[in-house]
């Protein structure tokens, strides 16, 4: 597996790329200390999972991501971020990150949790045998396929709420809220039009 690790802090850097070859087997970490160099290197090469430090020299680890995705790169992302920074965490879900992790509560073991939700959520190009599928094969595989990264959300929620500093400041909190009504929105709408579908297929 190939990892692409941003981090501009030369110490965590060097952490991270430890953390990350103890946590997995078989795997290949490539280090870089910028946005813009981590975005030359994943339109260049291919990458398994990119794992990227919130706080980046110029821009965030975020603003990466959202340029990494419009230049059409699916490559899952998951963002590292700083103790009780729920506004980074926000952001990283509303521009698609497939995962996002404190420093302070990291070990290999979160960092291969981490890892492993990211692949599960990674943007794959349906088979274009599923074209073919009956609407009743297609509502099923469209749930198999988002069931996935819908039980990573709410275990990152539970995750959140539950860990040991969670008692935050009131703007946190407010964030915090706004960010759990988000996810809980677009899982209702993404449930009301799959069932609505299925409904539908069932007639055909």
């Amino acid at each position: 597996m190939r990892v692409l690790l941003v981090e501009d802090s030369p110490d965590d850097r060097f952490w991270l790329s430890r953390l990350l070859r103890d946590s997995t087997s078989d795997i290949e970490v490539t280090a870089v200390g910028t946005a813009e160099r981590a975005l030359e290197l994943a339109l260049a090469e291919s990458f398994d999972v990119i794992v990227t430090d919130h706080n980046l020299p110029g821009q965030t680890g975020v603003e990466f991501l959202a340029a990494l995705r419009r230049e059409k790169n699916w490559t899952p992302v998951m963002v590292v971020t700083g103790s009780g920074d729920i506004s980074a965490a926000q952001g990283s879900v509303d521009a698609g990150a497939a995962a996002f992790l404190a420093k302070d509560a990291l070990d290999e073991d979160a960092l291969r949790r981490g890892i492993e939700r990211s692949l599960g959520v990674s943007f794959l190009p349906i088979d274009l045998a599923a074209l073919a599928m009956s609407p009743s094969d297609t509502a099923k595989r469209l749930v198999d396929r988002l069931s996935v990264p819908m039980a990573a959300l709410d275990s990152d929620m539970r995750a959140i709420r539950e860990r040991p500093s969670s008692r935050v400041a009131d703007d946190e909190q407010a964030a915090l809220d706004e960010l759990e009504g988000k996810i809980l929105a677009v899982q209702h709408k993404i449930r009301d039009a799959l069932q609505a579908y299925q409904i539908r297929s069932e007639a055909y």
